[in-house]
């Protein structure tokens, strides 16, 4: 588990990283558009209603507020 070493092969910057927040959705990806070239986020969808669903969400549009990503459902 990386706790926030610096590491020169990793791209990440863990110090900045955000919570995605949404009990619903799990294993999220960020994904490139290929036709626009937009950052979209793909998940799971752990539960609707109180019931294991377990499918995989359509792309969700990512934008950024400043140094804030804002995901948008």
């Amino acid at each position: 588990m990386y706790r926030g070493r610096e590491v020169a092969d990793r791209p990440y910057d863990i110090a900045g990283a955000q919570v995605i927040d949404d009990p619903s959705l799990y294993v999220g990806k960020f994904v490139t558009e290929r036709d626009s070239g937009e950052t979209k986020l793909l998940a799971f969808v752990h539960d609707r209603d109180g019931a294991f669903v377990g499918e995989i969400t359509d792309p969700y549009a990512v934008t950024w507020d400043g140094d804030r990503l804002l995901l948008h459902l």
